[in-house]
């Protein structure tokens, strides 16, 4: 399954998009949790 990542990373954030989130506020999110002692983004929507 390592062959369709790249596109299952693809979709998420093309998903993403269609949620009114910015691409690059959404990148740069998953930059931030990859550096020590950065929690990461809640996964639920805030209403």
């Amino acid at each position: 399954m390592e062959r369709f990542q790249d596109t299952v990373n693809k979709l998420a954030l093309v998903q993403t998009c269609r949620q009114g989130h910015s691409v690059i506020t959404e990148r740069e999110q998953a930059i931030k949790v990859m550096l020590p002692d950065v929690q990461a983004p809640s996964l639920i929507p805030q209403l």
